[in-house]
């Protein structure tokens, strides 16, 4: 219904997606016993989610021309497709990744396991891109420090816009 409007053909695949993450982040929480962290509407929040957005923002908006995507292109796609979705993946990643995993396996297990997490979205028909891999783990590194610095707020408004970008297929992986 209001998810075909929004996704268009790629609806089922967003609902199995959100389930998935859902299902995930139930489990892990479980697993832990712990909640979930609290991102409030408080100013301090609000200014670290939009500052670690811009931020981001300001990394990956000339990857998106150096490549080649327009401009209305890299918008309407993360508009029209993803602002719900990628939001979503990026507090269940950050809330899973910073807020519990750093805390139990530390670090470098956090950044390896989110690196193989993403193994699917890295896999192309040459295998799997063991550079994108490493990405993935330099940004959860990045990630975890901008969680430390600025909290779940931070991290989250930075991998959100990340995910936005990654949306249109062009971010650092080209």
């Amino acid at each position: 219904m209001v998810a075909n409007l929004i996704y268009g053909i790629y609806a089922e695949q967003v609902k199995t997606v959100m389930v998935a993450y859902f299902l995930l982040l139930a489990v892990v929480l479980a697993s832990f016993g712990v909640g979930l962290p609290s991102m409030s509407l408080s100013l301090y929040e609000i200014k670290n989610f939009a500052l670690m957005f811009i931020l981001t923002s300001l990394v990956l908006i000339p990857l998106q021309f150096m490549q080649g995507l327009s401009a209305e292109v890299a918008v309407t796609t993360a508009l029209g497709f993803g602002l719900f979705h990628a939001f979503v993946k990026a507090f269940i990643e950050e809330t899973i990744w910073a807020d519990i995993l750093k805390k139990r396996i530390g670090r470098y297990g956090s950044a390896i396991t989110f690196g193989l997490f993403h193994l699917a979205v890295t896999y192309t028909a040459l295998g799997i891109n063991f550079i994108a891999i490493g990405i993935l783990m330099i940004l959860r590194f990045i990630w975890d420090y901008v969680h430390d610095k600025y909290g779940i707020a931070g991290s989250t408004g930075s991998h959100f816009c990340y995910n936005l970008f990654a949306i249109t297929g062009k971010t650092i992986f080209g």
